[in-house]
């Protein structure tokens, strides 16, 4: 209901930047039966494969549903790869799929960082998640102790660079990526690295455009039972005229609501 200063609240969110403190994320989904994970041999050329987070929580469960199709990944020539709803995460949680859908460096425009005591503090209680694996411990920690060394400033975070790591595999050899508008921050990272591959095809609707600026924290609210979200980081792209905030990433092709998104997928995978 609207309040008397003009906020939106709904349940434990207000206008969704705010979130009660103690309450669980809520994941909200178009599909009438939610499964984060999974996969499927569509027939004896096609794999589909859904992923509907990534969620630092989940790093080791992507890689394991990666590692478990790795035959048909290498065997069979075309690839789903259905993000619809993927809010997003961390990077590394993608790094599992990268292999797959390379084909020639990528281009990875970079990031600044505001350390202020404030945005340490909250990576510090991001870095304490249970579920981290130990590399990603290890990338906290040095994350931390760099925004130690710039305390007070802006810094660049990650440099602009050129990614050449993997070497490009025979299969599959095309890869449709379905996405819609609940594609965000680490998901959009992953979009602007895939369609700079020449199998992929993004398929679907416009990314939701939240990404520019990223990298959030929480903030507690003194006498009031929520808590604020916020970025720390912001991308240079900005400054080149490349943002893609309320925006979002456009599809190669555009699919509406009332097409089979999936037989749409595997028609074009099959011209």
């Amino acid at each position: 209901m609207p309040s008397p200063n003009g906020f939106l609240f709904k349940g434990d969110e207000i206008r969704g930047d705010f979130q009660r403190v103690g309450t669980p994320v809520k994941k909200e989904t178009q599909f009438d039966s939610y499964e984060p994970f999974s996969s499927k041999k569509l027939d004896d050329k096609t794999l589909y494969i859904k992923v509907s987070s990534f969620s630092l929580s989940y790093t080791k469960k992507i890689d394991s549903l990666f590692k478990a199709n790795e035959d048909a990944l290498k065997t069979m020539p075309n690839l789903i790869l259905d993000l619809r709803d993927n809010g997003g995460g961390g990077d590394m949680a993608y790094q599992p799929i990268l292999p797959y859908i390379y084909t020639n460096p990528v281009k990875n425009i970079g990031v600044d960082l505001y350390a202020t005591e404030a945005n340490i503090a909250g990576w510090k209680k991001n870095a304490a998640n249970p579920d981290l694996t130990e590399d990603e411990k290890k990338w906290f920690d040095r994350a931390i102790a760099r925004m130690e060394a710039h305390k007070g400033q802006w810094f660049s975070w990650s440099d602009d660079e050129i990614n050449s790591d993997y070497k490009k595999l025979p299969s599959p050899l095309k890869v449709v990526v379905l996405i819609d508008g609940g594609c965000a921050s680490s998901t959009e990272q992953f979009l602007l690295e895939a369609r700079q591959s020449a199998k992929v095809i993004l398929m679907g609707e416009n990314t939701s455009g939240t990404l520019d600026y990223s990298n959030w924290v929480e903030s507690p609210l003194v006498s009031f039972p929520y808590a604020l979200r916020y970025s720390t980081t912001r991308s240079r792209r900005i400054d080149i005229g490349q943002g893609i905030d309320n925006v979002g990433i456009k599809p190669n092709r555009y699919l509406n609501a009332k097409e089979d998104w999936i037989k749409a997928a595997v028609q074009e995978l099959e011209k």
